[in-house]
């Protein structure tokens, strides 16, 4: 494991936050996540990547992240863990941050697997533990708040 932290890390970092700081509020007000909400925030994290250098920097990242997590998350979309707005989230974080910002990993395919895996058990536990929790729930509940949780526990531990 190598320490590393980057302009272009930093920046998709501080995309994936307000992103799905965003989308969170969303899941939370309305339990639903607008597909045109969905596209900005894709098109705005690829811009990020591409502009910052980001994608340039770890192209088999990158790669990994949109190829796993689309995969996977469309499997527990597909069983029912996940709602729809969870999928298409997820395959925007990919794309805005696939791995660990402040770690680099020797094995970027590992890394992106390791990470996102890390997140979408946040989501699930998380969900959880809240239908367990909160007994008058009409629907499912709001998981992209747990995502967001997730993904800065990962990047937090990831400096230690």
């Amino acid at each position: 494991m190598i320490p590393y932290l980057s302009i272009s890390s930093l920046l998709s970092l501080l995309t994936a936050v307000v992103l799905l700081a965003a989308y969170s509020y969303l899941d939370i007000r309305n339990r639903h996540v607008p597909n045109s909400a969905a596209l900005f925030g894709g098109a705005f994290a690829l811009a990020v990547v591409i502009l910052s250098g980001h994608l340039l920097a770890q192209p088999l990242l990158h790669l990994s992240a949109v190829i796993f997590v689309p995969m996977l998350s469309y499997f527990l979309f597909r069983i029912g863990a996940f709602g729809g707005a969870d999928v298409k989230i997820l395959s925007v974080v990919a794309i805005a941050s696939p791995g660990f910002e402040l770690l680099e990993l020797d094995n970027p395919l590992f890394e992106s697997i390791l990470s996102a895996g890390i997140q979408m058990l946040f989501m699930l536990l998380g969900g959880y533990l809240y239908a367990r929790t909160v007994r008058n729930h009409a629907n499912s509940p709001p998981l992209i708040p747990f995502f967001l949780l997730g993904y800065l526990t990962i990047q937090i531990l990831s400096m230690a």
